[in-house]
């Protein structure tokens, strides 16, 4: 699995505009620690968007992804 997002390998949405396929996704970087976060839910969509206080090793995880103050 790719280790900055945990999601299939398509994500579906209906033509109704509801996602039919969820996960979390971490971006990053190279030269610097921030690492921002999604985590898409079912049936809603974007849920959250913060910063992953998750090491850059670690698998996505949705209770990682926390609010970001500055966003």
């Amino acid at each position: 699995a790719d280790g900055g997002r945990h999601l299939p390998g398509e994500l579906r949405i209906s033509s109704t505009g509801l996602v039919l396929d969820g996960g979390t996704i971490v971006l990053a970087a190279a030269g610097t620690d921030l690492q921002r976060c999604l985590v898409v839910s079912l049936p809603l969509g974007v849920v959250r968007f913060g910063q992953s206080k998750a090491g850059p090793a670690a698998a996505p995880r949705s209770a990682d992804c926390v609010v970001d103050p500055l966003l």
